[in-house]
């Protein structure tokens, strides 16, 4: 009885320490900037705040029969928070870092994955309920949205709403020499749903690598899993992503899907790979998990539980994956140990990294 006793404690402890991050995290938003003065708003500022639909969530609405229904909020102003915050390191970028960097998309001087940002920007502005910007910082409050060398830029955007607890997009910039954009969305807890992950890596223009998964929040993903029939017919369209992992640094039954879209390329098959056949791959995974966030059941009695396994997820993938090394020869190890470990990653021990030749 000690014994379990003991382990009940210990692992009650540590539900609590998660639930605690997560709630510190959620804490962020700042759901009443529109009233920074006041700490506690009004009912009638509740309700104007409910009749835009951008703060509160749905179980807090107050419903006004033939008012709510009668108003149209411009989309410039309900997202007016949002696009100030991706303009302020001057995103979308229209031209690369290096001005003689030319895609291998359309010749331009944009960022290769630019495409795949400006997309998913305005399907998440147009899907998303309550979409709320998050800030990238560290959690000794250091802002970590824009890093650069000269050479290299790299730009962070995070946001929530009431499907996800947190959704993160990262594009890298260094012309040539790197283009990349990542993407991580977590449903919210009371979802017991896989994390939605977009890896879009290119170096030097010669190596490419395209993961996109829904994966599965336990360890062993081995057996199938309970949404692998949504995806199935979206990736049997494509050959080209049908690509294997390597068991060299990640383990593909460990948080993978047998549904995963893996395409490598090189130079000149990147934009047949990229734009012909993941570009529209993606964009139906994307809509395929939102759509099926939107029509579960929230259960509460799961936080606990789905928070424990984001912490696994968390931890599995900062010891794996390749950006520590990447960011730490880039921008410093400071910078690289903070990013991955409270933006990349934030539910994870600080440890030990992956190396830059995972990729």
């Amino acid at each position: 009885m000690k014994g379990s006793s003991c382990a009940f404690f210990v692992s009650t402890l540590c539900c609590v320490n998660v639930i605690h991050a997560w709630l510190g995290s959620t804490m962020k938003q700042k759901p009443f900037s529109t009233f920074p003065s006041v700490s506690r708003p009004s009912v009638t500022r509740k309700l104007f705040m409910d009749i835009e639909q951008d703060s509160v969530a749905k179980s807090f609405r107050i419903e006004i029969p033939g008012i709510a229904s009668a108003l149209s909020i411009p989309r410039h102003i309900q997202h007016s928070e949002i696009d100030q915050a991706i303009a302020a390191n001057g995103m979308p970028w229209q031209s690369s870092i290096d001005p003689h960097y030319r895609s291998l998309a359309d010749d331009s001087n944009k960022p290769f994955y630019l495409p795949f940002w400006e997309w998913q920007m305005d399907y998440m502005k147009k899907h998303l309920t309550n979409l709320q910007v998050l800030p990238v910082e560290s959690k000794q409050g250091q802002d970590l949205s824009y890093r650069t060398n000269g050479k290299v830029r790299l730009h962070t955007f995070q946001c929530s709403s009431d499907e996800y607890k947190c959704i993160r997009m990262t594009v890298m910039d260094g012309g040539a020499r790197t283009q990349v954009f990542t993407s991580l969305w977590y449903p919210q807890p009371h979802f017991h749903l896989p994390v939605l992950g977009i890896d879009l890596l290119q170096f030097g223009q010669s190596k490419h690598l395209c993961i996109v998964d829904f994966q599965p929040i336990h360890e062993n993903s081995s057996q199938d899993q309970p949404f692998e029939h949504l995806l199935q017919p979206i990736r049997d369209q494509y050959p080209s992503l049908h690509g294997k992992m390597t068991r060299r640094f990640y383990d593909e039954d460990a948080f993978f899907s047998k549904q995963m879209l893996l395409g490598r390329s090189d130079r000149a098959g990147a934009n047949d790979l990229v734009y012909k056949n993941l570009f529209p791959a993606y964009q139906a995974y994307v809509n395929t998990h939102v759509q099926m966030v939107q029509s579960a059941t929230p259960r509460p009695s799961t936080v606990a539980d789905v928070l424990q396994r984001h912490a696994a997820y968390d931890n599995y993938s900062a010891a794996r994956d390749p950006a520590h090394a990447m960011l730490a020869a880039t921008f410093g190890n400071d910078f690289a140990d903070d990013y991955v470990y409270d933006i990349l990653f934030p539910l994870a021990d600080r440890g030990v990294s992956g190396t830059l030749e995972s990729c």
